[in-house]
């Protein structure tokens, strides 16, 4: 791109403003125990990975914000070339903890002050006293699906969330991309950045400052004596024969290079306040299909259950959602009122109606019942007042295949996962909770 950006509005970032970021993130982080405009994340090779950390362009930002986070089975969208399939996969997904990402009132503290994940860990970890009191072995291997463990020389990654600092960077082929680092890595760039400026005042971030900025080096290697894995962190220096003017004028983040920064949201829109529904959503389809695996039995606990409506309650809806509300308000209405006026509603479209009801009202893990006659008419009737459902409270029986013919598709394999019967308390006081919500 040609031009030339306001570089004016660039600022180096104070050390102090960084570690105040990180003493915040700090105070979310549990341990437990003993112990659209997006770019791609970088991978860190063998050998020598050389970054240049991208400067921040939003006044009250940071170039390195806290992503705390863990991975979870969750039921997602499958894409295929990036775009949407129709199909539900069950993968490896990253979910937010709420503590961290949620927004903040005027106070400063979360709204949503209470996280899923952390929740059913402590629970898990009260059963393990419970079941192994001083049997520390058998504790141990009890908790090692949470804590990850070592099998066949092979490491398992466990469920309790882990904290890394993420900013915008290119690497040594000018690809911009997302970079994760780590505590340890943070603490090391800090400080190189306290050595590098110690004769000035002010103390700035060597690494993301837009004019004088140092290269990130990230060397990656085995050690031998352990067969571990390590990582060293340094700032690149000059090369022989080379001066300072030389090394800053080529290390310079060029106006291209921002101009190409600007187009991306901001780090900070993308992990502050970001938690919302779907996080929420994510995170207990995950743990649930996690209980199940370990066969924990979490899910059966009434202490739990009442926790997560307690958190439920206080979870922000998506926010595109909220940008559609109502527009999909008045989509509904248009539609009661049309279905109200009808002098014969055929039992199809009966059912097709209940079908949109029950997506909106419920939610996708609840379906049609299989049901006709005067039933099929005193639910339609039950839903054009607006009322709840008889839902059965031993199953969720879907229609007859034959009535799915009217544009509807079947579960597939995926979807099946989550349709657990044992769990239908569970999926009509949330969704009992989120209705109440939006009232």
């Amino acid at each position: 791109m040609s031009g030339k950006f306001d570089r004016s509005k660039i600022r180096g970032s104070k050390i102090a403003s960084i570690q105040k970021a990180q003493g915040e993130a700090k105070k979310n982080e549990k341990y437990f125990g003993d112990s659209s405009g997006r770019v791609n994340y970088h991978k860190i090779g063998d050998g020598k990975n050389v970054f240049r950390v991208a400067p921040v362009l939003e006044d009250g930002a940071v170039p390195y914000e806290p992503y705390y986070s863990t991975f979870l089975q969750c039921l997602v969208d499958e894409y295929s070339e990036g775009e949407k399939t129709g199909n539900k996969v069950v993968k490896n997904k990253k979910v937010f903890i709420a503590t961290q990402h949620s927004p903040k009132n005027k106070k400063g503290d979360p709204i949503v002050s209470k996280d899923p994940v952390l929740t059913y860990i402590d629970f898990v970890y009260k059963l393990a006293e419970e079941k192994f009191d001083q049997d520390k072995d058998g504790k141990s291997k009890f908790l090692n699906p949470i804590t990850g463990y070592r099998a066949g020389g092979k490491w398992t990654s466990g469920i309790r969330p882990s904290m890394e600092y993420v900013c915008y960077a290119w690497d040594s082929e000018n690809k911009l991309g997302q970079l994760g680092l780590n505590n340890a890595w943070m603490k090391k760039m800090e400080k190189i950045s306290l050595e590098l400026s110690d004769e000035d005042v002010l103390a700035l971030d060597v690494f993301s400052d837009a004019e004088n900025g140092y290269p990130l080096i990230i060397r990656k290697g085995k050690n031998e004596k352990t067969n571990k894995t390590e990582y060293d962190i340094s700032a690149e220096q000059l090369k022989r024969g080379e001066d300072w003017d030389e090394f800053f004028k080529k290390n310079r983040i060029t106006d291209d290079q921002l101009f190409e920064l600007d187009k991306l949201d901001s780090l900070k829109s993308r992990f502050q306040g970001a938690y919302s529904q779907r996080d929420f959503d994510l995170a207990i389809d995950g743990l649930k299909r996690f209980d199940e695996e370990h066969s924990y039995g979490i899910f059966s606990d009434e202490a739990f259950l009442d926790v997560l409506e307690e958190i439920a309650a206080t979870v922000p809806e998506d926010p595109k959602k909220e940008e559609n509300d109502t527009k999909e308000g008045k989509d509904i209405e248009e539609t009661f009122n049309k279905e109200k006026e009808s002098e014969e509603v055929t039992p199809i479209r009966m059912k097709k109606f209940l079908r949109k009801y029950i997506a909106d009202e419920y939610g996708e893990d609840y379906e049609l019942p299989s049901i006709k006659g005067a039933e099929l008419k005193k639910w339609y009737q039950l839903a054009l007042d607006g009322e709840e459902l008889p839902f059965p409270e031993s199953s969720n029986e879907t229609e007859e295949e034959e009535d799915t013919t009217e544009g509807e598709s079947e579960l597939n394999e995926s979807d099946a996962d989550t349709d657990v019967d044992a769990n239908i308390d569970l999926k009509a006081r949330l969704a009992k909770m989120a209705k109440n919500r939006g009232k």
